[in-house]
């Protein structure tokens, strides 16, 4: 019985005596009078470099695909056997370079049948080559001698006539009327062969239009590059898709050759409805993509008048000069619109900016005390960064010991970091 109660009543004991053991250390020596209360703070050590007024050449950025200056879809324009190709895809050719060819044996047979059918045509006029537009159907020698007859026979009529009217008559009444009809019959035979030249020159003219179709059906039998009409550019293509093989068939219509000029190429792209009142034409254009580290210039050529109802943008094209070939249609191309030049914007350095929890900030010095300021950048310019608010003029910012700041913090600069009094 004494045992337990010894036991029970140690164990405070015990306990007390280990809580003044670690406890007396702590106080030990020590003395309240609030000292160290009182003690003033020190300055922390900064250092300072100036910000400064620079031009900001303002851009939109956009994002498109590259499409070629001219994409066309070549295609049969005669039906038959396909004897040649002249070009497959990855070949670069000239305007107008033959890409494939056509059997031509049908065709050449046409044209040697329409041009013997003109020849038939021009030997009834007694010509040799294709009259010109205004020849006379009167100088054909079966004019010119239904008329000389004409002439003649109404020449007899009018001395018949003569003779007849003298009193007595000279001649018989029915040697007046046969000469009267003689003429009469000669003059119609005048206007009949006048009538038929015309009618053959028409014939010819139907023969040498039906010549120049068989001969441009026998050169569309070769398959072309397409070629600049007027004062278009004669471009270089290349061939993207060949679609048709040796010995094949093609009807009229089937699609054989695909081919791209790519020089300059075009670079189409969606700009937010926001920026309308600031792409201009002409504006200069920076294109990047991703196979190349350099930038690519271009100017914007064309702007579309209709926002898209669903994306809220509008499409601009910018025209961008390929010479090497480096850019391809379709490809992704990322783009930088330069809009305008704001002047006079402060720029401070990058390590004066101090980012915690989605606010930035930076301190400047006045009185010997840090001034804190929230700022909002912008643009970044190598080692200096846009201030679009928070400083409205050039001052000197502290770029080392900032972590340590707050607002009224007292500050102390480092001689060999002293700024420049201007």
């Amino acid at each position: 019985m004494v045992y337990r109660l010894w036991r029970f009543a140690v164990k405070p004991v015990v306990a007390c005596a280990l809580l003044a053991a670690i406890a007396l250390p702590l106080g030990c020596g020590k003395k309240s009078d609030g000292s160290a209360q009182n003690k003033a703070p020190e300055a922390v050590a900064i250092s300072l470099a100036p910000s400064h007024l620079q031009s900001v050449q303002r851009t939109i950025d956009v994002v498109g695909t590259l499409y070629g200056d001219e994409e066309a879809q070549l295609s049969a324009k005669v039906a038959g056997r396909m004897i040649k190709l002249f070009a497959d895809v990855g070949d670069r050719v000239d305007a107008g370079a033959a890409l494939a060819q056509v059997d031509p044996m049908d065709y050449e047979l046409a044209r040697q049948a329409t041009l013997t059918a003109l020849q038939q045509a021009l030997a009834k006029l007694g010509l040799s080559d294709l009259p010109g537009d205004k020849f006379d159907p009167n100088t054909v020698p079966t004019v010119v001698q239904a008329r000389l007859t004409a002439e003649n026979a109404e020449g007899r009529f009018s001395r018949s006539e003569r003779l007849f009217k003298q009193q007595p008559p000279l001649i018989s009444e029915q040697d007046y009327a046969d000469a009267k009809t003689a003429a009469q019959v000669a003059r119609a035979a005048w206007d009949v062969a006048v009538l038929n030249a015309k009618s053959i020159l028409a014939e010819i003219r139907s023969r040498q239009a039906d010549l120049a179709i068989a001969e441009r059906r026998l050169a569309d039998a070769t398959v072309r590059a397409p070629q600049p009409t007027g004062d278009g550019p004669a471009h270089r293509y290349g061939v993207s898709a060949r679609q048709v093989s040796v010995g094949e068939y093609v009807k009229e219509g089937t699609s054989l050759f695909q081919v791209v000029a790519d020089d300059p190429i075009r670079y189409r792209a969606a700009v937010p409805e926001r920026y309308l009142a600031e792409v201009k034409l002409e504006q200069s254009t920076t294109v990047h993509v991703e196979a190349y580290p350099e930038a690519f210039q271009g100017i914007v050529k064309r702007i579309n008048p209709q926002v898209d109802r669903e994306s809220r943008c509008f499409q601009v094209e910018i025209v961008v000069p390929n010479p090497k070939g480096l850019l391809r249609p379709g490809a992704f191309a990322r783009g930088s619109i330069a809009t305008r030049t704001d002047q006079n914007i402060v720029f401070i350095p990058q390590e004066a900016i101090i980012s915690f929890a989605g606010v930035r900030k930076a301190f400047t010095v006045a009185d010997g005390k840090a001034v804190e300021h929230q700022l909002a950048t912008g643009v970044r310019d190598g080692s200096y960064v846009e201030v679009v608010s928070g400083l409205d003029k050039p001052q000197d910012v502290v770029v080392s010991g900032a972590s340590r700041l707050a607002n009224g913090t007292l500050v102390t600069v480092k001689a060999s970091t002293q700024p420049t009094v201007k």
